[in-house]
């Protein structure tokens, strides 16, 4: 009697080839429907081809995936030193950044970026503060943004 779970992965592996080489087909439509023609479609015709072939010789889609380790404390991003080579350590923006970079201390990174929003609110023209805002979501987010855990 056949494993029907052998089979089940087998119809899996075999819809992820079907999605890719419709994407591929879709890709190739919407170049020739926008009037590619001649050797830039060819080229980009090999190029997909070619990203499909490094696929099946180095994908591995049956691999599981494996959650991010997540560490219960974190340091925040020494910037301060650089903030202060560059800016100096008396200007405008600065009490609101030790605000933020106490709070962030403290754990509380959240507050750390409100902080800072209400300051970027109420003077739009600093980019001391802007930067600073930057700075505390990228801590915020523990120096993953959401684009990179894709």
């Amino acid at each position: 009697m056949a494993d029907p779970t052998a089979h089940q992965a087998e119809g899996q592996e075999l819809m992820g080839w079907l999605i890719l080489l419709l994407l591929i087909a879709a890709s190739l439509g919407l170049l020739w429907r926008l009037g590619v023609r001649s050797g830039l479609l060819t080229a980009s015709a090999a190029a997909l081809l070619l990203g499909a072939s490094g696929y099946a010789f180095q994908g591995s889609p049956r691999t599981p995936g494996a959650p991010a380790q997540g560490g219960g404390e974190h340091d925040i991003f020494p910037l301060t030193d650089a903030r202060h080579a560059f800016y100096g350590h008396f200007s405008p923006a600065e009490s609101w950044l030790r605000i933020s970079e106490a709070l962030a201390r403290d754990g509380k990174s959240q507050d750390a970026v409100g902080i800072l929003q209400n300051a970027v609110r109420r003077y739009p023209a600093d980019p001391q503060l802007w930067i600073g805002l930057g700075n505390a979501l990228v801590d915020h987010a523990r120096g993953l943004t959401p684009a990179a855990e894709l």
